[in-house]
């Protein structure tokens, strides 16, 4: 349960990352798999708000004048094009 939860503390990258991994049977052992293959369904999510904040800190406050985000009818950001 450790593992799990570093992973999903890492961010989204490594949460895909053992998505992947968790698909490769060829390179990854069975108690490997097992193990982070909750991963596929059971990540737990995060607000767009946390989103924000990452995105401000990371390419500063004008990040949205550098992406396109597209935004569903209910004025949540869907994703970047």
């Amino acid at each position: 349960n450790y593992a799990l939860w570093g992973i999903e503390k890492a961010g989204p990258t490594f949460i895909k990352l053992m998505q992947w991994a968790t698909t490769r049977h060829d390179l990854f052992p069975p108690e490997f798999i097992s193990r982070f293959s909750a991963l596929q369904d059971n990540t737990r999510g995060h607000s767009w708000e946390e989103t924000s904040k990452m995105l401000e800190e990371s390419m500063g406050s004008n990040f949205d004048a550098l992406l396109d985000f597209q935004v569903e009818d209910d004025g949540d950001k869907e994703g970047i094009d």
